[in-house]
Order: C-alpha cells, then sequence, then structure tokens
C-alpha cells in the first residue's frame, strides 16, 4: 500500500479511535508504522480531526424537536385499560421513530457535504469563507490538494507568496455557481491563524473585478484580492490583517 492511498482510507478514521479494531483500517495503519512522515501526518490530521469534534460538541437539536415529538402521543380522551396500553405502546413507538429521524437529521447534517454553492447575483466572499467547513478532501500535503482540485476540473492557484511554501495546508472544497463556474478553497495555517485561499475560473474571475490588491472586511474576515499568475485569488482570515500583510 502506497501512502497517497492509505491517507485516503485514513481520512474517515475517527479521531476517538473507534476505528481502532476495524480490519478496513489495518493496511493503512500498518503504514503508517512503517513510515515515520505517515506517522507525523496522521498525528496532525487526528488533532485537526479533534478540534473539529470539539467545535460541533455545541451543537443541539433544536427546540421545536422536542414539541413535535410530545405532540405524538395525545392524554387528553379519557380511555380504557386496553386502550391505554395500545396508545402507550404506540407512543413509544412513535418516540422511538421520531427520536431516530432526529438522531439520522442531526447526524446527517455533520457529514461532508459534496460541495458548496454560491449565488453570483448575490455573491459575498465571506459568505463563501463561512461555508467552508466541512471540507471535501483533507490532506497536509499542498501538492495533494492541488491533484484532488484537478480531478475535480476546479481551478488552483497559479502562484501563491512565498509564506504559503512552509504553510501546512489542512483541506479544501469547490464550490459551484448556479451558471456552472467554480470556486475552490485551499485551507491554509499560519502562524497558528487559519487562511483560506480561493481560487476562480474563467466564468467566476468576473466576482473580484474592481477588488484587486484592496483590502476590505466584512462579517470580521479580513480579505484581499490578488492578481496572481493566470488566475486571480482571494484570501480570507479571521486573524490579523497586519499579519497577514506582512507576508504579501
Amino acid at each position: 500500500m502506497d501512502n497517497l492511498t492509505a491517507k485516503e482510507i485514513l481520512s474517515a478514521y475517527r479521531a476517538s479511535g473507534a476505528d481502532a479494531q476495524d480490519p478496513n483500517f489495518k493496511g493503512a495503519l500498518d503504514q503508517c508504522r512503517r513510515d515515520p512522515e505517515m506517522e507525523a501526518w496522521f498525528e496532525s490530521e487526528q488533532s485537526f480531526d479533534r478540534k473539529m469534534a470539539r467545535a460541533f460538541e455545541s451543537v443541539r437539536g433544536p427546540v421545536e424537536g422536542k414539541r413535535s415529538i410530545m405532540t405524538t402521543v395525545s392524554f387528553s380522551q379519557p380511555t380504557t385499560s386496553d386502550q391505554n396500553r395500545r396508545r402507550w405502546f404506540g407512543g413509544r413507538i412513535a418516540i422511538g421513530i421520531a427520536a431516530v429521524l432526529l438522531i439520522s437529521l442531526s447526524i446527517f447534517s455533520l457529514m461532508p457535504d459534496p460541495g458548496g454553492r454560491f449565488d453570483e447575483s448575490d455573491f459575498s466572499l465571506a459568505r463563501l469563507a463561512d461555508s467552508a467547513m466541512p471540507l471535501q478532501f483533507k490532506a497536509s500535503d499542498p501538492a495533494e490538494l492541488k491533484t484532488w482540485l484537478a480531478s475535480q476540473s476546479a481551478p488552483q492557484p497559479a502562484q501563491l507568496p512565498d509564506v504559503f511554501e512552509s504553510a501546512r495546508a489542512a483541506g479544501c472544497k469547490v464550490f459551484l455557481g448556479r451558471d456552472g463556474s467554480k470556486i475552490s478553497l485551499i485551507c491554509y495555517e499560519i502562524d497558528g491563524q487559519i487562511v483560506h485561499v480561493f481560487s476562480f475560473d474563467e466564468r467566476s474571475r468576473n466576482l473580484l473585478q474592481g477588488a484587486e490588491n484592496e483590502w476590505w472586511q466584512e462579517d470580521g474576515w479580513n480579505m484581499v484580492a490578488l492578481n496572481h499568475g493566470s488566475s486571480p485569488i482571494a484570501l480570507a482570515t479571521r486573524g490579523s490583517k497586519d499579519l497577514l500583510k506582512a507576508y504579501l
């Protein structure tokens, strides 16, 4: 098994260690133990996944869900003991079904989606940055992310400022417009700050028209558009603009 195959398999490995005995992961885990570089990558990925898991711990189901479940059983009508038993069992079944549905919806809402969407007529780079998670493909090596983006026929930065050469990557995602245009995202970590790098294709590049080499702030994001290489890119971070500006 090569490292690329092992990384693809381990990208689904749960940070809680619940998959440690799963035979589907054995070959990839063995590859990690044989290769120090792979082992370091895996530890970094698990650390990132644990951070994301902690971020989702505060997610709670809607209060309306409890009301919906409770309304499945009525207690207002007088009944016989047999009717009460049937209603009791029926109510428990209804509550069980509703609970399963709520849990399923909660789990589904946390699963990676196939990609993102954006509206050309009401475009906002800040909204795109806010919807970066979940990432579609995760890897710490930017070269792997660019290979994956190429497989999706998605744009990617032709050239980046030098600071990104030594930056740790986290993952990437592709956003699709209504007209089929695409914007791709690669997430980097620079000095403890997450920096989103957006690349635009021929049809979406006009969304940055007039914003090249200009800094602006929106919804807590510091952003700048750059015309590097053959395609425009935009950077977004909630970190210090001054720090990133110094790198550029």
